[in-house]
């Protein structure tokens, strides 16, 4: 039963999203990170079913659709292997993102490097994020919550 609702609800997200407009796409993309917060499985089948259409938007919706991927393989508990991707976007989003965004793409460079065991790196990047989150009234708690997590971990690995 679960199979076939994430099924129905890719199939449908594809056909309301064949002709999205920029900002009915990033709400999309906000649709689809809300879904992953409780079912990242379902939030890739989502993703993927906008992969093409995404292609053919701004560079700053594309940025938004990698992080969001990034963001759901940490959800899934799926090892980074590369940081290629997420040095792209870091630098992406220093010089177009707003304060959020550079938020979470900061996070997200610290768990890619928390996952390639770059504990340096990691922690500049959580630290990052920290600062990002400090400078913004709405920063997202959750984010900032897992940020204080990671540096308690990563500060406690180094110290064993």
């Amino acid at each position: 039963m679960k199979k076939c609702f994430s099924c129905c609800l890719a199939v449908t997200a594809f056909l309301l999203l064949l002709s999205c407009s920029h900002d009915e796409m990033l709400d999309k993309l906000e649709e689809i990170k809300a879904v992953g917060n409780e079912n990242p499985t379902t939030a890739f089948a989502m993703l993927d079913s906008l992969e093409l259409d995404v292609r053919t938007e701004s560079e700053y919706v594309r940025a938004k659709y990698d992080l969001l991927k990034i963001r759901l393989n940490d959800k899934a508990y799926i090892a980074h292997t590369s940081d290629y991707m997420i040095r792209q976007l870091v630098n992406y989003f220093n010089e177009n993102g707003n304060v959020a965004d550079k938020q979470e793409a900061y996070y997200y460079a610290g768990s890619v490097y928390r996952d390639l065991d770059d504990t340096p790196r990691a922690l500049e990047n959580f630290l990052n994020s920290l600062d990002c989150a400090d400078d913004n009234k709405y920063c997202d708690v959750v984010m900032l919550r897992n940020t204080y997590s990671n540096l308690t971990y990563l500060y406690t690995k180094v110290q064993a």
